[in-house]
């Protein structure tokens, strides 16, 4: 089995295509090509709660690459990232909850 090390996500941004396709999904693209299709829980009603929930899904994927740079850009010092909390200031000898949490969010997003 192959194994990819450096290997990292389509680069933003993404848009939100609006229209469901065949399948009942939205599509997130980057230059007109889908990097997801978002389906809805259950059936794929073109209206009601289950198409504002997919397309609320789809719009957070979207913003994805967006919020991935702006959150590694607040983080500025913890383990892997600088971080944003007082430690790296010297005010703090311990990292808040809210850095923990943003570097540990980096961390899943790019697979670690």
């Amino acid at each position: 089995m192959a194994t990819y090390e450096a290997v990292t996500h389509t680069p933003g941004p993404w848009t939100l295509n609006d229209r469901l396709n065949s399948e009942g999904r939205l599509a997130v693209c980057q230059d007109g090509v889908a990097v997801a299709l978002v389906c809805a829980r259950g059936s794929s009603p073109a209206s009601g709660p289950q198409y504002f929930e997919r397309e609320a899904n789809a719009r957070l994927i979207a913003a994805a690459p967006e919020l991935l740079a702006a959150l590694r850009g607040l983080a500025r010092g913890a383990p892997a990232y600088p971080c944003f909390c007082q430690v790296a200031t010297g005010k703090a000898t311990a990292h808040t909850h809210r850095c923990v949490a943003a570097v540990d969010a980096i961390a899943k997003a790019e697979g670690r």
